[in-house]
């Protein structure tokens, strides 16, 4: 038996809920407990199901249980989005902190009605400099796509004035180069002061957040799943 076929039938075992969180522990990555119970009651899912498959990991560090999905279940849950959600895509443990920091905006975003195919993780993005310099590339920490497109930065306060100026330069040539309305977000995630002082005189219109609530109420107004008006993603393209 292939290992394709082999995922194929795990797959065929899943119900519903299984496949709507195996498409969420994707897009969030890397979880803690609670939020690993958070998805799995909004979906109506057994975490279990996906662990007995051999789809979901977990590791046991120093603050807890961190749960992850296994090779094959990312190659599974990518099966069941667009394919388009795969592109830029790394699983990131090394920056373990960063990642648990996103998935609390993403698990925040899906309690306000967000559904999975509106969000993708790292996506790479190419769009002409405004400076003539031609192709650029840009890879957000998310993108969001509701009432414009939203690119967000989860900022721990860890890198350089220097390196945030540079990368705030290519936020504002994204945003220069747009097609539709395109907003900035930062989720301060680790102290303000450093981003602050590299915004200034970027003439980057970004909007700085202090925790993934507040971030995820303005980029998704919708007040639950049954304010989005859309039924609850069930796990297919």
């Amino acid at each position: 038996m292939t290992a394709r076929m082999d995922l194929t039938q795990r797959l065929l075992t899943l119900g519903p809920p299984e496949r709507a969180l195996l498409v969420d522990l994707y897009q969030a990555r890397f979880v803690d407990g609670p939020l690993l119970a958070e998805l799995a009651e909004l979906c109506g899912a057994d975490p279990e199901a996906l662990r007995s498959r051999g789809l979901l990991r977990t590791a046991v560090g120093p603050d807890g249980e961190t749960h992850y999905l296994s090779g094959s279940g990312q190659r599974a849950a990518l099966s069941l989005l667009p394919q388009a959600q795969s592109g830029g895509r790394a699983y990131a443990a090394l920056r373990l902190e960063h990642e648990l920091a996103r998935a609390r905006l993403y698990g925040a975003l899906r309690r306000r009605g967000m559904q999975p195919p509106d969000y993708r993780a790292e996506p790479r993005l190419t769009f002409r400099s405004a400076a003539g310099l031609g192709t650029r590339t840009l890879v957000p920490d998310a993108l969001l796509e509701s009432d414009a497109m939203w690119l967000i930065e989860v900022d721990r306060a860890t890198e350089r004035d220097a390196a945030l100026r540079g990368k705030w330069l290519r936020y504002r040539e994204w945003q220069i180069d747009a097609g539709g309305p395109r907003r900035v977000a930062v989720l301060l995630a680790g102290g303000a002061s450093a981003v602050e002082r590299s915004l200034a005189g970027s003439g980057l219109a970004a909007t700085l957040y202090r925790t993934a609530e507040e971030l995820a109420a303005a980029a998704w107004p919708g007040d639950g799943l049954a304010a989005a008006g859309r039924a609850d993603f069930k796990g297919g393209p």
